[in-house]
């Protein structure tokens, strides 16, 4: 018997060196498939960036293995491993400080806020400690123009007067 998952992201590596650029594949394909590389320029230098994914049966150790082979192998810039499993769990492994950790997480599904009304009060509140910073009516004109919000929405916000 064994746990079913499906896994997909990415790791971008830093700088790829042409001996290591194997043996990152290699290891990759031990565990995971891909689609293939990309290579891209940055002010820092040249990175290559992986696709993988995996949709068979979850073994943590060898994830966790494969993860640490590329790790050693070469610098990672950022990367990260989402997983949802048969029983509808979900977890990834994202590169942080320097190592993969494991992160758990779930889904809250909402309609939009809980309670509008703390949501009014700190954009409020908000708006009270930057606008005297700012030219109101450039403020005024974001908030209709840009924003779409007409004069009762102004008011609602408690910044009709700008």
């Amino acid at each position: 018997m064994g746990y079913y998952a499906t896994g997909s992201g990415n790791i971008t590596f830093k700088v790829l060196p042409e001996d290591v650029y194997d043996k990152i594949k290699d290891a990759l394909n031990a565990t995971f498939e891909y689609d293939g590389e990309r290579t891209f320029k940055t002010p820092y230098g040249e990175c290559t960036y992986f696709d993988i994914w995996t949709d068979e049966k979850y073994y943590q150790e060898e994830v966790e293995e494969t993860l640490n082979t590329v790790a050693a192998l070469a610098d990672i810039e950022s990367g990260e491993l989402c997983y949802h499993g048969e029983d509808d769990s979900l977890w990834r492994f994202v590169w942080k400080d320097g190592k993969w950790q494991e992160e758990n997480g779930e889904v809250i599904y909402s309609a939009g806020f809980s309670n509008p009304t703390i949501v009014t009060d700190a954009f409020r509140m908000y708006l009270e400690k930057t606008l005297p910073a700012l030219e109101p009516e450039k403020v005024r004109e974001f908030l209709v123009q840009d924003c779409g919000l007409c004069e009762s929405d102004l008011n609602a916000l408690g910044v009709a007067g700008l």
